[in-house]
């Protein structure tokens, strides 16, 4: 398997035909691969879209669904090679936190439809304020933020993320 590749998912067609769907630094792209040696080999398939693709699920013989980050759905033929974005909504903000649960490092990947002020606060399941993780700009696109956990008690915590004066968001998270 090539380095740069972090898998999300994986389905098997049978015994001898696996798809992994994830993320490949090195294109810097959501990646489809494919083994159809029980893993020796493995067969590349780079989207060339900057997402992280979490899901895939064949209709047919040769057709997949593949969900990935953003509100993204990619149509993609494993015979042709061919990806078609379905759905993809820019005009909304979308937030992932992985992994989650954590040990030691979470990222918090925030994709924005415009540049705007941003504040992550992480705070006790109770809602006290635990740390100020993040209080800037960010730009339109994905942004990534990332949060040590690892001096925290195991525990239920939560992130509230403030966009601008319009959107509050509380998303919980687990630290083990």
């Amino acid at each position: 398997m090539n380095n740069g590749f972090t898998p999300r998912n994986m389905h098997c067609e049978n015994a001898n035909e696996i798809y992994l769907v994830g993320r490949n630094s090195l294109f810097q792209a959501g990646a489809v691969y494919k083994t159809t040696d029980l893993g020796d080999t493995w067969q590349i398939y780079n989207t060339g879209i900057d997402c992280d693709l979490f899901d895939i699920h064949f209709l047919n013989d040769s057709v997949a669904l593949i969900s990935g980050d953003h509100g993204l759905v990619l149509r993609w033929n494993k015979n042709s090679f061919a990806t078609e974005i379905l759905d993809i909504t820019p005009d909304k903000i979308h937030v992932d936190i992985y992994p989650n649960p954590g040990v030691d490092m979470q990222t918090i990947v925030i994709h924005s439809p415009g540049s705007d002020k941003l504040c992550i606060n992480l705070k006790s399941i109770f809602g006290s304020q635990v740390k100020e993780v993040f209080k800037g700009e960010i730009h339109k696109g994905m942004n990534k933020i990332k949060n040590s956990i690892a001096d925290l008690p195991v525990g239920i915590y939560l992130f509230e993320i403030e966009f601008g004066d319009r959107n509050k968001l509380v998303y919980k998270i687990e630290k083990r």
